[in-house]
């Protein structure tokens, strides 16, 4: 598929001193692998993003209205009788706080069935223990009797009839970043399968890349075929509109075509390894193939200050 935007030829760098580079400057081997997996935005659309949590967030109020008029019943709820309208909102907040702490507004991070129903259960667990501290230090914010069990089966229904909903009507392409994944091995079928676990992701695999040219045209996993090889990065690129160049090789030293991925980076395709896109894309690490220097140079490992 082609969206037609096109890519121009690498800049020409022209460093004091007067002399010009065409292309990315060079380095040794460790600089040149920073240069290329350094900054990656594994993140979808903005408008993408922006569009799932409007919505959530209309769900989320609207489910405590429902919540309140089904309390009162014959009563619908009216804004601006009493002082329930700041009292809904309230309710809002804390639910909608609860629900960036456990990660249910990231379009980005992809959960299981078990791991969304366990998540928004603890969202209602701790917006409750949350509004019974709120009510009791200051009463006149209390909603209603009874109004707060309705909430917890509103929200629920609502949010997992939302979510179910969007997994099935957000797979427009408009939003989606289109992937060239780089390796024929398990661990590129490992990412081909995942993503299309997750159809709605926002992203859409176009093709594999293989270092040989007798395997081109081979299906590696769910239809995903090997498109090219190395040489023909540039033009698939080009052709494809690819957004995003998952490195996936079993061993990258010696099998990665750094000129070409250097030349891609230069014009902004963006160039993650797997094992970082498998911690954002699922908030998980892959053990498997993880390397030593992966470790050792990854943030979020944190010892507490009374650890022992």
């Amino acid at each position: 598929m082609t969206r037609g935007r096109g890519r121009a030829a690498p800049p020409v760098i022209e460093p004091e001193g007067g002399i010009a580079y065409d292309g990315p400057a060079p380095g040794e081997w460790g600089g040149r692998r920073s240069f290329l997996f350094e900054g990656a935005d594994l993140t979808v659309s903005g408008s993408r993003a922006f569009v799932y949590s409007l919505f959530q967030d209309i769900v989320l109020l609207g489910s405590i209205i429902l919540a309140v008029w089904i309390r009162y019943r014959i009563e619908p709820f009216v804004f601006g009788e009493s002082g329930e309208p700041l009292s809904v909102f309230v309710v809002f907040l804390i639910f909608k706080a609860s629900f960036h702490y456990f990660n249910l507004y990231q379009v980005n991070l992809h959960l299981s069935l078990r791991e969304f129903v366990s998540r928004l259960l603890a969202v209602n667990i701790v917006s409750l223990v949350l509004l019974t501290i709120l009510y009791y230090s200051y009463p006149p914010l209390i909603i209603g009797r009874g109004i707060l069990a309705f909430c917890v089966v509103s929200v629920i229904f609502s949010t997992s009839l939302y979510r179910g909903l969007w997994s099935a009507l957000s797979r427009d392409v408009a939003f989606s970043k289109n992937v060239l994944i780089l390796g024929d091995e398990r661990a590129a079928r490992v990412v081909v399968e995942e993503i299309e676990d997750y159809r709605h992701s926002g992203y859409r695999v176009v093709g594999l890349i293989s270092g040989k040219a007798e395997r081109v045209g081979e299906d590696i996993a769910r239809g995903r075929k090997i498109i090219g090889t190395n040489a023909d990065m540039r033009r698939i690129c080009d052709e494809e509109d690819i957004d995003l160049i998952i490195v996936a090789l079993e061993e990258s030293r010696g099998n990665l075509p750094v000129n070409e991925l250097m030349d891609l980076k230069v014009l902004g395709v963006q160039i993650v390894e797997s094992t970082d896109f498998h911690e954002q894309f699922r908030g998980k690490i892959v053990l498997e193939g993880l390397r030593a220097s992966w470790f050792i140079f990854s943030d979020g490992f944190v010892v507490g200050r009374f650890s022992t």
